[in-house]
């Protein structure tokens, strides 16, 4: 079962701490990974068939790696997707100074707002695709699961032009009662 995001306030005497938990990536990414490995390890073999074959399996070497070239490269684009955005608890102390993240530390002067959006989305008009068939529809939904546990606090800062973010791998709702929580810890309303 998928874990849901969440996070609990402390106060010390530094500030509110945030204890921040990320959502897991749904169960359903899991079934579409494995999928991958499967169909990739087919094609791998339809492949290593040929090889062994020699001259007369030449079409099935040629097949087989086309088979298991589409998913792998299915896989290695999660995994790049995944490694950008790290779903890892996160502790934060807030005060009037600003946050605290491990050694990172942001000025509350330097800090120009806070935001809650999707770091890898970048803009632009929504856009609506019509999917026919099992595997596309299937794909749709993993997508828009693993959409909707992405979302990220993240700080858009006057020295700089890149958001920083603070928390990854929250649902939309948690996401936004975080902002409004370090927003009051920030102005001393907490």
């Amino acid at each position: 079962m998928a874990k849901e995001a969440h996070f609990s306030t402390t106060e010390t005497e530094q500030g509110v701490q945030f204890d921040v938990v990320p959502a897991s990536m749904p169960a359903s990414f899991g079934c579409m990974m494995a999928f991958l490995y499967m169909i990739a390890g087919i094609g791998g073999l339809v492949a290593l068939s040929g090889l062994v074959a020699g001259g007369e399996g030449g079409g099935a070497l040629v097949g087989g790696l086309f088979v298991a070239a589409v998913p792998v490269a299915g896989i290695l684009w999660f995994k790049r997707m995944n490694a950008r955005y790290e779903r890892v608890p996160v502790q934060m102390v807030v005060n009037g100074n600003g946050i605290t993240i491990g050694a990172r530390f942001f000025r509350s002067e330097d800090i120009r707002e806070l935001v809650v959006k999707l770091p890898f989305d970048h803009g632009g008009a929504e856009m609506t695709q019509y999917h026919s068939g099992v595997a596309s529809t299937a794909g749709a939904a993993t997508g828009m699961e693993i959409r909707n546990r992405s979302y990220a606090l993240m700080a858009r800062l006057k020295s700089g032009s890149a958001n920083e973010v603070l928390a990854f791998g929250l649902t939309y709702n948690v996401a936004c009662s975080l902002l409004t929580d370090v927003n009051a810890a920030l102005s001393g309303k907490y």
